[in-house]
């Protein structure tokens, strides 16, 4: 038997970058929109309310229009999506086959959780 761990406990099960509003091809290019859906779950023995995740980069080739999401409620052992919950643009000027780290920060009450 695996115990739930106390409080919420938020793991990023998947993620999708998407360029739908560009052309479609799933690669970030130069001067293209996109967006990220995402897809959390709980795996602690507390409802994860109100927890907010912000989208972070150094890289001066992209920008976020749209850093932060607030999922209304993250289940106990269970899980939550959100399409489009961030947006990136990226530069006109990026360099070919440049590559952008990013990291999504999620706090849920006390506990922060770092993707």
């Amino acid at each position: 038997m695996v115990a739930s761990p106390e409080g919420a406990y938020l793991v990023l099960d998947s993620y999708l970058v998407k360029d739908s509003t560009g052309n479609n091809n799933e690669m970030p290019e130069f001067n293209e929109p996109l967006t990220v859906d995402l897809t959390y779950e709980n795996f602690g023995n507390t409802d994860a309310v109100n927890a907010l995740s912000t989208l972070s980069t150094n890289d001066p080739f992209v920008t976020i229009p749209t850093a932060a999401y607030t999922w209304p409620l993250i289940a106990s052992n269970g899980s939550a999506s959100e399409a489009d919950a961030f947006s990136i643009k990226v530069n006109e000027y990026i360099p070919d086959m440049h590559t952008t780290n990013f990291t999504i920060t999620t706090q849920a009450g006390a506990n922060t959780f770092t993707s």
